[in-house]
């Protein structure tokens, strides 16, 4: 009788999903070269400066979305506009 392999059966797991935006993506890939692949020992000075640079990038990313959300409710106002 042929044995069935793991494949054959269904079983429920849990999971771990994560979402990245673009920046989010290219930020961590970044940050892994800069710390992992160079070969650095800890720095002081490499961690103020990603953290300062996360702030910064935060600061952005709040700034356009401010910025989209504007944009947004214009085209809401154009549109009605136009009837």
């Amino acid at each position: 009788m042929p044995q069935k392999s793991n494949a054959d059966h269904k079983r429920l797991m849990r999971v771990e999903v994560q979402f990245r935006t673009i920046s989010m993506d290219w930020w961590a890939s970044l940050e892994h070269k800069i710390r992992y692949k160079k070969g650095l020992q800890e720095s002081d000075h490499v961690d103020q400066e990603l953290f300062e640079c996360a702030k910064m990038s935060a600061e952005l990313d709040s700034r356009m979305e401010k910025l989209q959300q504007f944009v947004g409710q214009q085209s809401v106002i154009w549109s009605g506009d136009q009837g």
